[in-house]
């Protein structure tokens, strides 16, 4: 009984490969080029895809990072604020208010040209990579180089055995034609 039900499943399943070779038809050149011109506008649109979520998630976490910079910000400048007050306070006990004023403020612009100038420069090392779709790219390109290599040796016509005539014999070392 268990034998019978293995020779009709295996029966079916020849069945099924059977049909499977003979739905397959030979493709033209044409319709070749034409699936293979539909694959790679998926491939683009689905790296395009990949590119826009790997932004999307470089600018969240970068968006997370600033708000939390921003949110010290007041605190910071509170702070800043009151020692500045102080330091001008403590310097006009040695020159007048006027002068300890103007000092503090040059002091205070200086800084923040060095800053602006330190930071403009770490900015200019930034990069924002988009590791996952360089590496599609990469592979897309040698997909497409291959098939492009395939597709141009499908394209070459098969060459012919050289005539009998005209055939060189084997090479035992130097042969002069008759």
């Amino acid at each position: 009984m268990a034998r019978r039900d293995k020779e009709e499943r295996l029966k079916g399943d020849e069945a099924e490969v059977e049909v499977d070779a003979s739905a397959r038809s030979p493709r033209t050149a044409a319709q070749a080029l034409s699936e293979l011109s539909e694959s790679v506008n998926s491939l683009i649109r689905n790296q395009l895809r990949l590119a826009r979520v790997e932004m999307r998630q470089e600018f969240k976490g970068i968006a997370r990072d600033t708000a939390l910079q921003v949110a010290g910000l007041p605190f910071l400048l509170l702070g800043y604020l009151f020692l500045m007050a102080a330091a001008t306070a403590a310097l006009a006990l040695v020159v007048p208010l006027w002068a300890a004023f103007l000092i503090m403020a040059g002091a205070q612009i200086l800084t923040g040209l060095c800053a602006i100038l330190v930071g403009s420069f770490l900015m200019r090392r930034v990069h924002i990579g988009l590791p996952r779709t360089a590496e599609e790219l990469r592979k897309s390109r040698s997909l497409a180089k291959s098939f492009g290599k395939a597709a141009s040796k499908a394209e070459q016509p098969a060459t012919t055995a050289p005539k009998p005539e005209t055939a060189l014999p084997p090479s035992d070392g130097p042969h002069q034609l008759h």
